[in-house]
């Protein structure tokens, strides 16, 4: 059996307004197109989610010390 597992890795810059929307952008995506078989219900598609908040957690903290958050 092949598993082909599709990743897009995104990177974005800008204010903290626009980080923001790119990570809801990337969130509404893992959320309604995530959920194509089993192993990606399983366990991709979470590790995205996860992964997406945890890297929004680091920028919030990078933006607060900088005052912009």
């Amino acid at each position: 059996m092949v598993v082909l597992a599709l990743t897009n890795p995104t990177q974005t810059i800008g204010t903290w307004p626009e980080i923001r929307k790119a990570f809801w952008a990337a969130q509404t995506h893992c959320l309604t197109l995530g959920w194509w078989g089993i192993i990606s219900c399983l366990v991709y598609n979470w590790i995205a989610i996860f992964g997406n908040i945890a890297e929004l957690n680091r920028v919030r903290e990078l933006a607060k010390r900088n005052g912009d958050a």
